[in-house]
């Protein structure tokens, strides 16, 4: 963790912080393909998946390149399930009573990025979604922290940047960002959120 001077912004990664699965790659979407016969070697799939991230294909395309014929009934089937992290709800009602504002910044395809802040109504506390595969820039590229900055007209020392990857939040460090590791191994996922309030000034200020 690392902090110094008044949060005016929390900038929360996706996977690992705002839903429960940090290696949700890994964990959810290769044992989803592989239930319906997905044969592609994981490294292709890693692949495949890199590239809908970065926005060169859309999620039809990579449930094609996966060998699965792409409707609409898989990208919800995959989608829903993600389930949000224990104590998230609480924490953004507290952030956002306590006048500070919440923005997303994540690896992600742009479909199902959407489907799931629609089906959990997140647009209610998150102002702003960087998404990758809307920019075309990766995390821990500078780039996409860069671009976050610019989109929310925020100064880098007032935004915590929250994330459960270590190389992420040493890059967000280099630019300036105060920074917590999400670490759910350290007492689980509520007491991290603790935790994040307490350095966003929320609790125990």
């Amino acid at each position: 963790m690392s902090g110094s001077g008044k949060v005016e912004w929390v900038i929360l990664d996706a996977m690992g912080v705002i839903y429960s699965l940090g290696r949700d790659v890994e964990e959810l979407l290769i044992p989803f393909l592989r239930e319906r016969g997905c044969e592609a070697p994981d490294d292709h799939i890693l692949r495949d998946y890199r590239k809908c991230s970065l926005g060169h294909c859309d999620t039809d395309d990579f449930w094609n390149a996966c060998g699965l014929d792409a409707h609409d009934g898989l990208d919800c089937d995959y989608t829903f399930l993600h389930k949000l992290s224990a104590g998230l709800i609480p924490a953004l009602n507290a952030m956002q009573s306590a006048g500070i504002r919440i923005a997303c910044l994540s690896n992600d395809t742009r479909e199902w990025s959407q489907m799931l802040r629609r089906r959990f109504r997140l647009d209610r506390w998150i102002e702003k979604w960087v998404i990758s595969a809307d920019c075309g820039i990766l995390k821990p590229d500078s780039a996409i922290y860069e671009r976050m900055l610019k989109e929310t007209g925020a100064k880098a020392e007032r935004c915590l940047f929250v994330d459960d990857r270590e190389r992420n939040i040493m890059v967000a460090g280099r630019l300036g960002m105060q920074t917590m590791h999400f670490r759910k191994e350290d007492g689980g996922a509520v007491s991290q959120f603790n935790s994040l309030l307490y350095m966003a000034g929320v609790q125990g200020s």
